[in-house]
């Protein structure tokens, strides 16, 4: 969320029931945002959700407040509009079974020796 919402920037609050309510504001926007994506996409047939930006719902939910113009549409709105004319192409459907890799890495299973000395005189 902070890469994506607030663009990199800290927190304006200072103390922690103002940080509390500045996370629980940027959650229920992000909430938001992702519902607003997934009725958008079950507006087309056969859609993903998967194939909305995140990053293209933000940008327009912002433009919208900062106009002040279509916040209160029927329907999809703008946000909905502008994610289905902007969405991503669909996933490839997975080939071979995903594979779990060993909790333990490689190089703790392997036996160490001791590293070769200099030959003396």
């Amino acid at each position: 969320m902070r890469r994506t919402i607030l663009h990199g920037r800290v927190l304006r609050s200072n103390d922690p029931i103002g940080v509390e309510q500045e996370m629980w504001s940027l959650l229920t926007l992000y909430q938001l945002l992702r519902r607003t994506m997934v009725e958008a996409a079950e507006s087309q047939p056969c859609t993903d959700p998967d194939r909305c930006g995140f990053t293209i719902a933000l940008q327009t939910a912002r433009d919208l407040l900062v106009c002040a113009q279509g916040v209160f549409e029927q329907d999809i709105g703008e946000i909905g509009r502008r994610l289905l004319s902007t969405l991503a192409p669909a996933h490839r459907t997975r080939v071979s079974t995903r594979k779990v890799k060993s909790p333990v890495p490689a190089m703790r299973n392997r036996s160490w020796t001791a590293a070769p000395t200099a030959a003396g005189p």
